[in-house]
């Protein structure tokens, strides 16, 4: 059971359980057998991540405080908005889309540089109904002090389509993948897009190793003194259809860097989340 200090703040709080989850085991083993096509995650392996639904669009997110939840802009508002949605769905404790605990949402926020267009600072907060942490349920941790710099066990997890060979398939069991974190000039080739802002965002995903459709929002993880951080939030990526994908792909995934916004997290909750 997950237990408390007496008189430790809400902040205090979550770092004492953050990150704490039976997968560590075997990530910190450098198991690199994953790939877009598989493998399910097993109940209880990722306690902080949350399904999320806003006004029909299926998402991924993280529980990162005891009333904040950390998502992608592009979840919660129309397209071409900047203005989040008035309505939000999210469950937690389960790896079944929109099943679990209901957490009931009370307020979304936006960054305000969040832009359609450039698809900039795409990263938004929701407050929710103050959860109760237990083994099943509690956040991932947070730090200032992590890099972009290049990684090979970098793990994400999301509701996303998964790949059979001859097109995607929706799924309502969270999946998981490694995706290593490339250095920022190979998410160069990316069509019409803005070339990526390597003091914002993460370029990621070799070969197969890739998010999707419907992983939007959720977490890009690494192990740091045997407790998973979230570095990245899920944003956008190529291939982005299936038309574009065959077995020679080599997908190109791109993250808002979660670092680079400590303070607007700070800030936007009152000082109840801190990155360490």
């Amino acid at each position: 059971m997950l237990k408390f200090p007496s008189k430790t703040t809400k902040a205090e709080e979550s770092k004492n359980v953050c990150g704490i989850s039976p997968a560590l085991e075997k990530y910190n083993s450098n198991n690199t057998d994953k790939t877009i096509e598989g493998p399910v995650s097993k109940e209880g392996d990722w306690p902080w991540v949350v399904s999320l639904n806003s006004e029909g669009e299926g998402c991924t997110s993280t529980l990162i405080g005891e009333k904040w939840i950390l998502t992608a802009a592009h979840c919660v508002t129309a397209g071409g908005q900047n203005t989040p949605n008035e309505k939000a769905t999210a469950f937690a404790g389960s790896n079944e889309y929109l099943k679990g605990q209901n957490i009931p949402v009370e307020k979304i926020f936006v960054h305000s540089g969040w832009n359609w267009t450039t698809l900039s600072d795409d990263i938004a907060l929701i407050k929710v109904s103050k959860v109760t942490f237990n083994d099943k349920i509690h956040p991932i941790c947070l730090s200032s002090k992590l890099t972009n710099a290049p990684k090979n066990n970098s793990i994400a997890v999301g509701w996303g389509k998964t790949w059979d060979g001859h097109h995607s398939n929706f799924t309502r069991l969270l999946h998981e993948d490694i995706i290593p974190i490339q250095p920022w000039q190979h998410c160069t080739d990316l069509e019409n897009h803005e070339p990526i802002n390597p003091k914002k965002e993460i370029c990621a995903g070799k070969g197969m190793h890739s998010v999707y459709h419907g992983d939007s929002g959720g977490p890009l993880m690494v192990i740091v003194n045997n407790r998973f951080y979230e570095i990245g939030i899920t944003s956008w990526g190529l291939p982005a259809e299936d038309s574009q994908i065959n077995e020679n792909s080599d997908f190109e995934d791109i993250f808002t860097l979660i670092p680079a916004y400590c303070n607007w997290i700070t800030e936007t909750t009152n000082g109840e989340v801190k990155c360490e």
